[in-house]
C-alpha cells in the first residue's frame, strides 16, 4: 500500500502517485476495504499507515542517515477510505477462491 510513496520520496522514480492510476487506486481500494474473517475486521483494521511508514524510513540508515520520515501521505491523502467506485466488494467476488 505505501510503496509507492517511498519510491516517490527516496529514489525519486515515480512521476505519478499510485492514486494518480484510478484502476490501481481502485484495486488497491479493494484490498485495503476487504473484510477479513474475524469479528468483522477488514485489512484496514490491521494495518497502520504511521507504522508502516516509520518503520520503513528508519531501518533504510544508508539511503537515509538522517532518519528522516515523512509526515505523509496519510490515509485520508490516498482516500483509502473512498468507495473504489467499481463492482461488490466482498472476497468472494475480488478474489477466486478454488477448494483444494
Amino acid at each position: 500500500m505505501w510503496c509507492h510513496w517511498h519510491q516517490q520520496v527516496l529514489f525519486k522514480c515515480s512521476r505519478k502517485r499510485i492514486m494518480d492510476y484510478p484502476n490501481i487506486s481502485a484495486w488497491l481500494k479493494d484490498v485495503y476495504q476487504l473484510p477479513c474473517d474475524v469479528d468483522g475486521l477488514q485489512v484496514a483494521d490491521t494495518f497502520n499507515m504511521d507504522d508502516a511508514r516509520r518503520s520503513y524510513f528508519e531501518q533504510l540508515f544508508p539511503l537515509n542517515p538522517g532518519g528522516i520520515v515523512p509526515s505523509g501521505p496519510t490515509l485520508s491523502d490516498m482516500g483509502l477510505d473512498n468507495p473504489p467506485g467499481r463492482g461488490p466488494q466482498n472476497r468472494e467476488d475480488v478474489f477466486h477462491f478454488k477448494e483444494l
